[in-house]
């Protein structure tokens, strides 16, 4: 049965024909991105709020939200383009899950410039587990980029030799 969309006094709800509420993507796109950020229940929380990610003040009320992202179009999810900055208008994007996948963390962390972090801080004697909270990064992550680059450890201070 089609949607009658009666919409209540917000525009993000409305009632389908059986008298159930219903949210529209774009808000629940917009709750979500807030809630990785601000509560610490949501299961996304330690790879959002808890490593920085906020959400800026504009984007807090949510018109001002759909006024800079529009509508959210089928088959897409919201998107930061730069995963280490918060969620803006110019952070942000509707994107499918192709381009998403592409912009990870983890994948872009095999660029040089991520790579050269990751052994700066090792040869500091920095050590995994900080050097993965200081980038952002999944538990355990530095010390497998450094496994992958052949790098192994020497004392404290002692540049990463190659294998």
């Amino acid at each position: 049965m089609a949607l009658e969309k009666q919409l209540l006094p917000s525009s993000h709800y409305w009632r389908d024909a059986k008298g159930r509420v219903q949210v529209s993507p774009t808000y629940e796109s917009w709750r979500k991105m807030k809630s990785r950020c601000y509560n610490p229940k949501c299961s996304s929380y330690k790879r959002y709020g808890g490593v920085g990610i906020k959400v800026s003040e504009a984007w807090k009320v949510f018109a001002n939200f759909l006024y800079d992202m529009g509508p959210r179009p089928k088959g897409t999810t919201l998107d930061r383009v730069d995963s280490s900055k918060g969620y803006n208008k110019n952070n942000c994007r509707w994107a499918d899950a192709v381009t998403q996948s592409r912009n990870r963390r983890t994948v872009r962390l095999k660029t040089d410039s991520h790579r050269e972090r990751i052994r700066l801080l090792a040869e500091a004697g920095t050590p995994g587990h900080q050097i993965d909270k200081l980038l952002g990064l999944s538990r355990g992550r530095s010390g497998q980029v450094i496994r992958e680059m052949g790098w192994k450890r020497g004392k404290i201070g002692a540049p990463c030799a190659k294998i």
